[in-house]
């Protein structure tokens, strides 16, 4: 008996980075950001028949699946995935968002949901839009038409979905929400390169940091006078400031823009931890020219910025300072040496 030849597609999702955008896109502001050359590169075979079957099953794919079937109807196809990842889970990279949109575009491929008239009508052909719907699946917002849910319990934005889907290779983008815009874009200098060195602390918004990042967002949306504040200064001044610094390679200037958003993250919203704050002081110690924590906060990872032929011994000496500041007992956490990179592709089969 001839094997049934099952049909397959295949995606690369990356990460990204917030260089700048700090717990903003929520409330309707702007941040800048870059794809990672770090993803999930995701193979997708049809199951026919095996009504929406992922095989993998946690709180994120429950999420997708869920919303998927009541937002677009029965899904009369499963998936198997095959999911390669040099994306490091919980380290403030986005993996999460990353694996909903891997698992939103393989769903609905199996099940043709662009050529479902729901679909289409809701705008989904467009890679912004997809991005917002992502991110309304992960919070459980809802999103144009389509009534919300519990999601994964976080109360964020799509900051992360946007970066992943509509930055490109070699670029920042600077992005507004509600609803997504994409605003502008700067080449990163090529005498740069981005490191980005993970604190060793999991940031799992799904988990134990779920209560803390939620209370910063709530005290965002309450608008008190010190949050306002913060939100005005990082989204009309400091971000429009970091891509200008960038599209001019001034490092004086990025420095001075992205010291300033520390400090506020570190004051007003405090979702910062003595490990991301002893990471940033120690890459600038290490001879890196800016540095800033970026994401949700309460663990993760934090970026740096040197000239391209000193990187990897800035990211050395960064790493061992940590190592000693932090007492983890000799263990190097995850980094990497990076420029931006192209976002979420399908791949050739």
């Amino acid at each position: 008996m001839a094997q049934l030849r099952l049909e397959s597609s295949r995606w690369f999702v990356p990460g990204r980075v917030e260089l700048l955008g700090k717990h903003v896109d929520y409330l309707g502001g702007r941040s800048l950001t870059c794809a990672t050359p770090w993803g999930l590169d995701i193979t997708a075979h049809k199951i026919p028949g095996d009504r929406g079957f992922v095989g993998i099953d946690d709180v994120y794919s429950r999420a997708v699946l869920r919303r998927l079937q009541r937002d677009f109807g029965q899904l009369p196809n499963g998936v198997r995935l095959n999911v390669v990842s040099s994306l490091p889970a919980g380290a403030g990279l986005s993996s999460s968002s990353a694996w909903i949109l891997g698992l939103c575009a393989a769903l609905a491929w199996a099940n043709d949901l662009p050529e479902r008239a729901s679909w289409r009508d809701s705008g989904l052909g467009d890679a912004l839009a997809l991005a917002e719907y992502a991110g309304a699946v992960e919070s459980g917002s809802p999103w144009r038409g389509f009534a919300g849910d519990d999601g994964v319990g976080t109360q964020g934005g799509a900051q992360d979905h946007v970066a992943i889907v509509a930055n490109g290779s070699g670029r920042v983008g600077q992005f507004s929400y509600l609803p997504a815009r994409r605003e502008a874009a700067a080449d990163w200098p090529a005498q740069w390169q981005l490191l980005v060195l993970h604190s060793g602390v999991v940031a799992n918004k799904s988990g134990d940091a779920l209560a803390s990042f939620n209370r910063v967002a709530a005290e965002g949306r309450a608008g008190g006078w010190e949050r306002r504040s913060q939100f005005l200064r990082e989204c009309e001044v400091l971000v429009p400031a970091a891509r200008a610094a960038i599209a001019a390679a001034d490092a004086v200037a990025l420095r001075a823009a992205v010291q300033e958003s520390q400090q506020a993250a570190e004051r007003v919203l405090r979702n910062q931890i003595p490990e991301t704050v002893s990471l940033v002081q120690c890459a600038l110690a290490a001879g890196a020219w800016a540095a800033s924590s970026f994401g949700a906060g309460f663990g993760g990872a934090v970026w740096a910025v040197a000239r391209a032929g000193e990187a990897t011994a800035v990211l050395g000496r960064w790493c061992s300072a940590y190592v000693r500041q932090s007492g983890q007992g000799g263990r190097e956490p995850w980094s990497g040496v990076m420029a931006p990179a192209a976002g979420m592709r399908r791949l050739p089969d």
